[in-house]
């Protein structure tokens, strides 16, 4: 993944905010992305 994709993911996650369900609501934006993937991204930037 380009840092600018791993960027552009980290800002949709901002804009819907952390709730219940959303790593479903974000593959649907990067459906070439894992949620395995999705879900560390999610994760790392939560903490």
């Amino acid at each position: 993944m380009k840092l600018s994709e791993y960027q552009n993911v980290v800002e949709y996650i901002h804009t819907i905010g952390f709730k219940p369900g959303c790593i479903q609501e974000i593959a649907k934006c990067f459906p070439s992305y894992s949620l395995k993937t999705l879900g560390s991204i999610y994760s790392q930037d939560y903490q």
